[in-house]
């Protein structure tokens, strides 16, 4: 295994940090959520690079707006980031073999997922429910890099926010979010 140099390591947790919000943010958006935004940044204080702490990301919409969401979009929206990191990670895997496996929820353990992103989809902290498993393979079907509709705004997004550090859906959003966060 070929070792990063800190530069390239950073790089890659940004991209991650970068697909992740991504995926909330198109999730949403194709669930019906109109203004949202996503924004990454560095992460506060002294940065652990072997935790993959050095960047950090939210996504944010109106509360009215999630609330009008059934429990299942909730959950769609709730663990499509974990779900696009995945898609990113099985791009390779396609390259290689010619196909890209879902996710197999059971092997992850909850806390893969970050307490903001359960709470938000309402999921037992203990323990993965079926509702949660299959809203993770109904993401998969919209991100899969093989195919999925949402893919390629994945990507388009990821990289908006690598470039500029936030998208949003309307003006003047970003700032009402960042100033609730």
């Amino acid at each position: 295994m070929t070792r990063l140099s800190p530069h390239r390591w950073e790089a890659r947790v940004r991209r991650r940090t970068a697909v992740h919000e991504a995926g909330h943010y198109v999730v949403a958006r194709h669930l019906g959520v109109r203004s949202g935004a996503a924004w990454i940044f560095r992460a506060p204080g002294d940065a652990d690079l072997a935790s993959r702490r050095s960047w950090a990301g939210k996504f944010s919409a109106p509360r009215q707006e999630m609330n009008r969401l059934s429990a299942r979009r909730l959950t769609m929206t709730a663990v499509a980031g974990i779900v696009a990191e995945h898609a990113w990670d099985s791009r390779r895997q396609q390259e290689e073999w010619g196909e890209c496996c879902g996710p197999c929820v059971s092997d992850w353990e909850l806390d893969t997922i970050s307490e903001s992103d359960r709470d938000l989809a309402y999921l037992n902290p203990d323990r993965w429910d079926r509702r949660a498993e299959r809203c993770v393979d109904d993401v998969w079907e919209l991100l899969r890099p093989d195919g999925g509709p949402l893919w390629r705004a994945i990507l388009d997004t990821a990289r908006a926010l690598i470039r500029h550090g936030a998208v949003e859906a309307r003006p003047g959003l970003l700032a009402e979010a960042r100033g609730a966060a």
